[in-house]
């Protein structure tokens, strides 16, 4: 449509091609054709089938996922390729560019060659726009710069949580956004590693704690610190076959079973004989007492991380993961403390939309101390002690403050921390900030 922006009268390349800017609200849809009659999937998927193949095939496409490809993500990576080099982009997009799994090349390709003005998150939980409340988008602004180009962003200036129009208008027009926070490209690496998701940070205290644990604590999974492994055992549709009613067998526990420290095995309505469950997965796995947590979580829930160590005699389905590393009781208690801790949960946070991946909690910053050291003992013991049933609020208090002088936070910090989760019982936080407070 547009030749003369890409080469000359005569056919030749111009030395700076493409379009001085592009703005748009591009499409949000998933290729995949899973909605209507049996007819109407059927011609989706076919049309969507072919789109996708040409979007594997065509060379123009490089920087997609290996999931179902979404329309913005096509968009926006033509869009970067229609530029010319110093041109402008303003796009709409949903939130997920920020966090999925599907956009780490995108977001790792604009780390390298473009200046992020601004990356503003608008939420929708008062009904500004017509659409579902729960819904997130972006706000993106850039110049396009070269490969090899000085400038390329170092970090991301992140403004969150605009609700109002009133909010719109505090934007500034034109240069930096003083009330963003900007977040570097080594602390994005250090939270999310190759995936470059951008942490939802919304003020500076957000920063300054975020940076002092990513920065503090080695991950979870990292072999400098507990190596941790997690995976799934049983599939709840997939291996339906070998499940029975009958109070014979091992339960059959899934994610709905599994509360902060405890499991309620008493609830499971599934069996699997034991030896069926052997020659599925080893009886090594569930002759003993093992870490788990949910997978299927929300941001928006009291807690996030939900752990609990699961007693020998169980099996699990694909809604729980479980630990694979072998560690004694006390250690896995130990565990379930922190990651059931406010700190290790508002961490958690600032990545997890639905699920809590395992590459989620083996990226999870997470202290080693010596096993004599008193805190350790306070978490493992509390953690053992709330997990039989037997523990209350200042247990769970005195545990929460244990692990936030494990993670190194003053008070300040920590209290900022619990304000963060308005939906846990006051009676708790202000126990936790006491016992913090009393043994500082």
């Amino acid at each position: 449509e547009f030749p003369e922006i890409f080469h000359g009268s005569k056919g030749t390349a111009l030395a700076r091609p493409g379009f001085d800017a592009i703005v748009g609200n591009p499409p949000w849809e998933m290729l995949r054709g899973d909605a209507g009659d049996e007819s109407a999937r059927r011609k989706a998927a076919d049309a969507g089938g072919a789109l996708t193949r040409f979007v594997r095939d065509s060379g123009i496409y490089r920087l997609q996922g290996r999931g179902h490809a979404n329309l913005y993500q096509l968009f926006l990576e033509r869009a970067l390729g229609l530029l010319r080099r110093d041109g402008r982009l303003g796009l709409v997009l949903p939130s997920g560019f920020a966090t999925d799994h599907g956009c780490a090349a995108l977001r790792g390709h604009l780390f390298r060659t473009a200046m992020i003005d601004t990356l503003a998150i608008v939420e929708n939980k008062d009904g500004l726009f017509p659409i579902h409340r729960a819904l997130k988008f972006v706000l993106m602004t850039l110049s396009c710069v070269s490969d090899r180009h000085a400038e390329a962003s170092a970090t991301v200036p992140l403004r969150s949580g605009i609700r109002s129009a009133a909010e719109f208008d505090r934007l500034p027009d034109t240069g930096s956004d003083p009330e963003a926070v900007p977040i570097s490209l080594p602390l994005i690496e250090q939270i999310s590693g190759e995936q470059l998701a951008i942490p939802e940070l919304r003020t500076a205290v957000d920063l300054r704690i975020t940076a002092q644990v990513a920065f503090g604590f080695p991950a979870a999974g990292a072999e400098d610190g507990w190596a941790l492994r997690f995976g799934r055992e049983l599939n709840a549709t997939n291996d339906r076959e070998h499940f029975h009613p009958a109070p014979m067998g091992l339960p059959v526990i899934g994610g709905k079973h599994v509360r902060p420290f405890s499991v309620d095995v008493a609830s499971a309505l599934d069996y699997i004989h034991p030896a069926t469950a052997e020659r599925v997965l080893g009886r090594r796995r569930f002759e003993r007492a093992r870490l788990a947590y949910r997978d299927v979580a929300s941001s928006t829930n009291k807690l996030t991380l939900i752990a609990a160590v699961l007693p020998p005699g169980v099996v699990t389905t694909h809604t729980l993961f479980c630990l694979r590393t072998l560690l004694d009781e006390e250690a896995q208690h130990f565990l379930a403390g922190m990651f059931n801790s406010f700190v290790a949960n508002y961490i958690v946070r600032l990545r997890v939309t639905t699920h809590v991946t395992v590459a989620i909690v083996e990226k999870l910053p997470l202290p080693k101390p010596l096993r004599s050291a008193g805190d350790f003992r306070l978490v493992a013991a509390n953690a053992a002690l709330l997990a039989r049933g037997r523990g209350g609020i200042p247990e769970q208090a005195q545990l929460q403050a244990a692990a936030a002088r494990l993670y190194g936070l003053d008070r300040d910090g920590f209290a900022h921390v619990l304000s963060t989760f308005p939906l846990v019982e006051r009676i708790i936080r202000t126990a936790s900030l006491e016992a913090f407070s009393s043994a500082v």
